[in-house]
């Protein structure tokens, strides 16, 4: 067992780290850089082909679930990608954003309904 002497006499050596740069987390609008890593998400090399829709995916997932860093949106678009799971007839941007219109469109006529019905 180490007694007091023996915790005195070894000197305790700080190893000293160079100061890492962290990338910020980065709050995202819908520029290209979003929609790239988007696009690259949902297995797409290039996203203007599909910017409308990626902008209208993005503001779904930063709308409904509150995203407002990429990672956020990244790790939302994936979960709903995986419940959706694969189509053979669209591509996954298509299926997605069909997807989105029509809980868009759904959430209108909710909103709808509740106005008629006086609730």
């Amino acid at each position: 067992m180490l007694g007091e002497e023996d915790l005195k006499a070894k000197p305790v050596e700080v190893e000293v780290k160079p100061e890492v740069e962290v990338e910020p987390h980065i709050v995202v609008g819908t520029d290209d850089l979003t929609l790239k890593k988007v696009g690259e998400a949902l297995g797409e090399d290039s996203y203007e082909k599909y910017s409308g829709e990626l902008r209208d995916i993005i503001d779904f997932v930063k709308r409904e679930f509150g995203a407002k860093e990429l990672n956020d949106i990244l790790w939302e678009v994936r979960r709903i990608k995986s419940e959706l799971g694969t189509g053979y007839d669209d591509s996954v941007v298509k299926r997605l954003y069909r997807y989105v219109y029509l809980r868009n469109e759904k959430a209108s006529i909710d909103n709808e309904l509740r106005r008629f019905n006086g609730s």
